[in-house]
Formats: C-alpha cells, structure tokens, sequence
C-alpha cells in the first residue's frame, strides 16, 4: 500500500489522500465528508476503511469537498449538491489518471450518503454504493416497536422523573442577558437533515437500479424510529423495483458514528464482505 497527498480539480483545490497499489479488477473506493467532518471522517472512520480495504487490494482516494476540510471553496456559485457531484466526478477523474480506475464505489455517511448517490445518478462510473445512514422512512412496524421500547424503558422514566424532581425546586432567576441553551432530549427527532419526500428518494433508487447500480445501505440507531429490521426497508419502499439490487443491514445497538472499536470492526467487515461477494475480481460488471 502505498498513500499519497495529492491535489485535483481547477486550480488543484481539492485535497486528498490517496491509497494505490491495489488491482484494477476491483472498484476504486471513495470517501469522502459526512456534513463539515474533515476527510478522516468521524473517529477516524475514513482512514481505517481505506487502510482496511488497500490490505484487501482495493485503491482508493479519501477527500474534502469543495469548502470542506483543506479543500478550497468552489468559484463556480454551483449550489452545495450540483458542487459536491463536480468534485466526486474530479476525484473520479484524477484516480483514472493516476491509477487507470474505472469503476467506483462511494462510501459516504449520513449527508455524505446523500451526495454519494445523486453523484452516482449522474456518473455511471459509480457502480456501487455504500450508504450509512441515508434517508429514513418511517415504517409502522419501527414505529410501533419504538413505541412500546420507550414506554418499557425504565432508565428513561427514571430520567423524566429526575427532571421533574428537578422542576420543582427553586432555581435562581435567569438573568435577562443569558442566552437559552437547547438540550436535545430522548424525545427529538433522530434525522437532522432535510428529508426529501418518499418518492423522491424511491424513485431515485429505482434509477438507480434500473441503471445497474448495487447499493448496499447499512442503517444504525440515529433512525431506530424508523427502521430497525431489514425487511422494513423493503416493505416501506415496497411500490418500487429494485430489481434486487438492494441490500440491507440495521444495527440499531450502532450510534451514528461508530464510537465503539466492536461496531466499527463489524462495519469494516460488512463492507469487505459486501464488496467481495457483489464485486469479485474479474466481474464482468467492473468491464461494462
């Protein structure tokens, strides 16, 4: 393996580090931010995957969007979505010429899954998608499980009680200066990004798969309120044809970001695992 700071797009205001030395017969990976996380991703997470995956034979190229990180901001005035599929296809582009690439799998989180497939829509060297946490929808078997969890949690009882124990004592008056501070509670909402309409996200699936794409979408408890069994995913989305281009693991015990070294280590291997059975080296679909 062999890593490499390396500067693409106009002007080389794109930072990133690449990973070479792996076989062509395998797709090239990319990574990239999840919201305003710089590159390495959080915990780490994008590096240990691209040192993972190069042991593996896999190239890949880890980088900062345009604004992002050590990346410059973008002179174009392209909105944020139309800007971040200009600097995937940039880093696309630049793994072709450094490293003859020519297939891709994104992996992106949370936001990053959200601008990991609408650049696939648009660029077909994306064969392959690794979405961690995309869009959810509520289900109303996950909504009822949800239910009936909170309301036979006892450790969450115990925290309201202690917060209206806490009520009912004297607090000194606020000054009128302070600023309120908001602290989320065990009652907010767990997606904290815009969510398109159903449709919208399920048709752009289907497109997807009707354009050969394989998408493997891992959620965690960030949506335990709206998916917490595979099956659940299917039913939601059940109008549309995925042509069996779809697969699904959910690991509601997972935080958002993999804090704990277990989950990232099933993590790591769910996505070799994935990649290995749905890309093995010489499949036709890396030559198409």
């Amino acid at each position: 393996m062999t890593e490499r700071v390396v500067q693409f797009g106009d002007n080389n205001r794109l930072h990133g580090i690449m990973n070479i030395g792996g076989s062509n017969d395998r797709p090239t990976i990319l990574l990239f931010n999840a919201g305003i996380v710089h590159r390495i991703g959080a915990h780490r997470l994008n590096v240990k995957l691209a040192r993972n995956l190069a042991d593996q034979g896999y190239n890949s190229i880890r980088f900062d969007l345009s604004g992002l990180g050590d990346s410059a901001p973008a002179p174009s005035g392209l909105g944020y979505e139309e800007q971040a599929i200009a600097d995937i296809a940039s880093a696309m582009d630049r793994m072709v010429q450094e490293a003859g690439a020519h297939a891709f799998v994104a992996i992106g989180m949370c936001s990053g899954a959200d601008n990991a497939y609408r650049a696939a829509l648009s660029d077909q060297r994306l064969r392959g998608l690794i979405l961690l946490d995309p869009y959810a929808y509520e289900n109303p078997a996950a909504a009822l499980e949800n239910v009936i969890a909170r309301a036979t949690d006892i450790d969450r009882w115990k925290r309201k009680a202690k917060k209206i124990v806490g009520l009912e004592k004297t607090e000194p008056a606020t000054p009128v200066s302070a600023t309120p501070v908001s602290v989320p509670s065990d009652d907010d909402d767990d997606q904290a990004r815009p969510i398109p309409p159903l449709e919208e996200f399920g048709s752009d699936l289907e497109e997807l798969c009707n354009q050969g794409t394989r998408i493997y979408t891992i959620y965690t408890g960030f949506v335990k309120r709206q998916i917490t069994k595979p099956e659940q995913f299917f039913s939601t989305f059940a109008s549309y044809d995925f042509k069996n281009a779809i697969d699904v693991d959910v690991f509601p015990a997972f935080d958002h970001t993999y804090t704990d070294l277990s989950a990232q280590e099933v993590l790591f291997a769910k996505i070799s695992d994935w990649l290995g059975n749905v890309f093995p080296p010489g499949a036709e679909i890396i030559d198409e």
